[in-house]
């Protein structure tokens, strides 16, 4: 991981090198001076603090765009020497392009690291007293599940400064991150609630919605996809309290998209594991787990028409009873598989 404050690690060094040799090989090639290799051969070019610095700013300091362009620019030109590279040394060889390949996604994959390496570094140190403030949250609210906060405390833990905060680009793991924000936020808008401050709930729930909203488009954020429908479902749920009926229709409209969704996955995944559980030399642990996604399966249908019932009253509220009764007969259709 990239420390800030030694400007740049591993990460910053290993991507200057590789401009190093991206700028130092073909001038060298095209000149015939070997005094370019030094952009590959020594240290004090290729590994200087000047030149980590420079990477690690661009990639820790500058806005999320710039810093999602130049990331992809740094993976990219590392592709591309990896295959320039085996067409240098073995064309026309029949290992060229299998070569190329194989080179282009290792080198591929390292430079990714590096550069999530050093963006990740960046966003923690810039970050670092929120993040401490949300872990803190959480395991209190883990100890006090039911705690407000006094008429002081109130007004310190407004939004506060973790409004808006999302993972950077390029971050591994980074849709926990997210969830855990999402769960901070979630947390903050329980605590406000039950003292009464009613705006500021709503504020962090809509941000929770937010922020797990932006973390089930990340890689593997699907996975969290439960926790993104649970934190519309409490947004609703406060919006629903205060008389917010147009509002309440619309997140739970999200809501109960999400939730079809998880619902359609089970339905497509659940019958390969049960035939692959009823082969004959199917181990107990598949069996069980069968047993297990069974109840999980209830579970989601269960939610779903929670979900399609309080719309559909919400719906009957504001006069659209189509929808409604549309809604309802949906819910209706997940009745007997609860049974």
């Amino acid at each position: 991981m990239g420390n800030g404050e030694e400007f740049g690690g591993w990460g910053a060094a290993f991507i200057w090198a590789v401009v190093g040799a991206t700028i130092g090989v073909p001038i060298w090639l095209w000149t015939g001076q070997s005094l370019w290799l030094l952009f590959l051969l020594l240290p004090g070019i290729g590994f200087s603090s000047a030149g980590r610095g420079v990477v690690w700013m661009v990639l820790s300091v500058l806005p999320r765009g710039v810093i999602l362009v130049a990331g992809w620019f740094f993976v990219l030109l590392a592709i591309v020497d990896a295959v320039a590279m085996a067409v240098w040394k073995l064309a026309p060889s029949v290992w060229t392009w299998p070569v190329a390949v194989v080179s282009a996604l290792v080198l591929g994959v390292l430079m990714y690291l590096a550069v999530a390496s050093e963006v990740l570094g960046g966003w923690q140190l810039t970050n670092g007293a929120e993040l401490v403030r949300v872990d803190h949250e959480i395991a209190r609210a883990k100890q006090r599940p039911d705690e407000g906060l006094s008429p002081v405390w109130s007004s310190l833990y407004s939004a506060g400064p973790a409004a808006g905060l999302r993972p950077p680009p390029f971050a591994i793991g980074g849709f926990e991150l997210a969830d855990r924000l999402g769960q901070y936020h979630a947390v903050m808008a329980r605590r406000h609630w039950i003292s009464g401050n009613t705006d500021t709930a709503l504020e962090h729930a809509a941000e929770a919605s937010a922020v797990r909203r932006h973390m089930v488009a990340m890689p593997l954020g699907r996975t969290k996809s439960q926790n993104f429908a649970q934190s519309l479902y409490e947004q609703a749920f406060y919006l629903s309290e205060l008389g917010r009926s147009a509002e309440t229709v619309e997140v739970r409209a999200e809501e109960i998209a999400e939730r079809r969704r998880l619902l359609a996955r089970f339905d497509k995944r659940y019958p390969v594991l049960v035939a692959k559980a009823a082969k004959p030399h199917a181990t107990t642990k598949t069996k069980q787990l069968v047993v297990d996604l069974q109840t999980y399966g209830k579970g989601l249908k269960t939610d779903l028409a929670s979900a399609l019932t309080a719309q559909a009253a919400a719906l009957t509220e504001l006069g659209r009873t189509d929808e409604a009764t549309d809604l309802r007969s949906e819910a209706g259709s997940l009745a007997p598989a609860d049974d």
